[in-house]
């Protein structure tokens, strides 16, 4: 059904762009991936996402030619994010895994399906928000939305992600969110100096940077204790700890460094890195990916590919800038989609979903966006 929708009669398998040559060397590098994958079962999965990926990319760079279409396409983004999010919640293992936030164990729901024994990471639920909250803030202080419905609607979403992302109790996720949206109002108030911004406007934007402040203070101060184990255990403890995320990336630069120009199979590090390193790990971790967008993509794709991806991402953040100075009708939208992207990276440093999981697909979606302002730009010449 995918594949049908994502094909065009009369249009090029492949379309026409200035993003081709990074991208062929991203798919390249997945089909090597998947041919020197021991583990064909754990590679099969991952290698469905990313084909859903392409498909969902290349729909988005044939349909969208115009700014009208272009918009409903942003709004098919948030929709998509908000379902997905939705979904994932009733699979997700929800615990307590600070001691401050033993209240809402009585309120956390139990798993009422499970995709994988125990549940779904809290983290995973973290990733996705990445692709929402950030995204509201330029929609709320766009000043071209007239409808207060919509406006309103764009609050309460925003509303309740904050809600769900403190209750991932994801540090990573508070700190890429935190980070990406007090970013975005500090360049914003700037811009805005010489139009003398309300004080209602600053004091929001202060109100925003000091709850922040003190949210990275709480997360600084719950972290100590793993500093702590850090420096006085020589034992791995929890997957929550930073010595448990500090002893994956060793072995996954060491993994890296040992396939270099392949990586180590798309999708299998989760078994190579018991069977080839001695990990100071119990057995009976699941690891299914490395703790780091930059790492996981250099283990499933190797170097080549991780270059390709940042070759990628860094002409995507290029035609959305042009996109905000020739088009100024869709630049709250660009700068949602510019944050969403920052935001995710952000949270990628230190836990990012594996190559081919379901934050990845809005990932996609979000490139599909950006990568088609080529031709929006055109069209409008």
């Amino acid at each position: 059904f995918v594949i049908f929708i994502a094909y065009r009669r009369g249009q090029p398998l492949w379309p026409r762009s200035p993003f081709n040559l990074p991208l062929l060397i991203f798919a390249f590098m997945v089909l090597i991936g998947m041919v020197v994958a021991p583990d064909k079962e754990l590679m099969l999965s991952k290698a469905t996402a990313l084909l859903l990926g392409f498909l969902i990319w290349r729909f988005l760079n044939v349909s969208v030619n115009s700014v009208e279409t272009w918009v409903f396409a942003f709004w098919g983004f948030l929709i998509s994010g908000v379902i997905l999010t939705l979904l994932t919640i009733p699979g997700t293992d929800w615990h307590i895994k600070f001691a401050g936030f033993s209240r809402l164990a009585r309120i956390l729901p139990t798993p009422l399906v499970q995709p994988i024994p125990g549940g779904l990471q809290m983290n995973m639920v973290a990733g996705m928000l990445m692709f929402l909250l950030p995204a509201t803030f330029p929609l709320i202080f766009a000043h071209g939305t007239r409808n207060l419905a919509s406006r309103y609607l764009i609050v309460l979403l925003a509303f309740l992600a904050v809600i769900t992302l403190i209750i991932t109790q994801s540090r990573s996720g508070w700190i890429a969110a935190l980070t990406t949206i007090s970013g975005f109002l500090v360049v914003k108030s700037i811009a805005r100096w010489a139009k003398k911004l309300s004080l209602r406007g600053y004091f929001l934007i202060a109100s925003v940077i000091s709850l922040g402040l003190l949210l990275v203070a709480v997360v600084i101060k719950t972290g100590e204790r793993d500093v702590a184990d850090l420096a006085a255990s020589e034992y791995v403890g929890t997957t929550d700890t930073l010595e448990f995320r500090l002893e994956v990336w060793r072995w996954a630069l060491a993994s890296i460094a040992e396939y270099p120009y392949t990586g180590s199979g798309l999708g299998n590090f989760r078994e190579l890195i018991f069977r080839r390193y001695p990990v100071s790990l119990d057995s009976s971790y699941d690891i299914a990916h490395a703790h780091n967008i930059y790492l996981q993509i250099a283990l499933d794709l190797g170097l080549p590919g991780l270059i390709s991806y940042l070759a990628w991402l860094i002409l995507s953040v290029y035609f959305a800038a042009k996109a905000v100075s020739q088009i100024p009708k869709i630049s709250p939208p660009v700068e949602s989609l510019l944050l969403c992207l920052v935001a995710y990276h952000l949270f990628g440093l230190t836990d990012a979903p594996a190559t081919g999981a379901r934050p990845s697909i809005l990932l996609w979606y979000l490139l599909g966006l950006m990568n088609s302002f080529p031709r929006t730009i055109d069209q409008i010449r």
